[in-house]
């Protein structure tokens, strides 16, 4: 009998790093590659050694870890309500309608602001997250698949991850 076990998919740094290019424009600079790397493999170490599934708290994980390592020049806070966008999308769920609506998404920019800040824990990140999710739409899965491809190879060309 094959297994109904659903395979959450993580993200990678070579997306994170389009991200805070987006986010950042010219300013994109990543100062740490190992401290967003560590960020990235949160969730999934969770996943795997921890058995955690939960969708809310593998992407407080992420998040929270984004923000709090700060390995880009500028822009954690923004790059990781896009990279938790980005995976949940890949996992089936969105938190944001728009992620590059700040006015839309206040409660997300709020509890980013807070985690940055030191009053905010990973697990009530992970509430924020739960109470704010919806299903994603067809239209959500194309967004994220073409944010996927191309795009983060075409931000990469010419630049090691150092030097985003």
């Amino acid at each position: 009998m094959a297994s109904t076990k659903a395979t959450i998919r993580f993200i990678e740094l070579h997306h994170v790093a389009y991200l805070n290019v987006r986010v950042e424009k010219a300013a994109s600079k990543m100062l740490n590659p190992t401290l967003v790397q560590s960020a990235l493999d949160s969730p999934s170490n969770q996943n795997r050694y921890g058995g955690v599934k939960d969708l809310s708290h593998l992407s407080a994980a992420l998040g929270y870890k984004l923000i709090k390592n700060h390995g880009f020049a500028n822009g954690n806070k923004r790059t990781a309500a896009l990279a938790v966008h980005l995976f949940l999308l890949q996992n089936g769920k969105r938190v944001q309608n728009n992620p590059f609506d700040v006015e839309e998404n206040l409660d997300i920019k709020n509890a980013h602001a807070m985690v940055a800040e030191g009053n905010m824990t990973e697990a009530k990140l992970a509430s924020v997250y739960g109470i704010a999710w919806q299903n994603a739409t067809e239209e959500d899965y194309k967004d994220a698949a073409n944010l996927g491809q191309g795009e983060v190879e075409k931000a990469s060309e010419g630049r090691s991850p150092a030097e985003q």
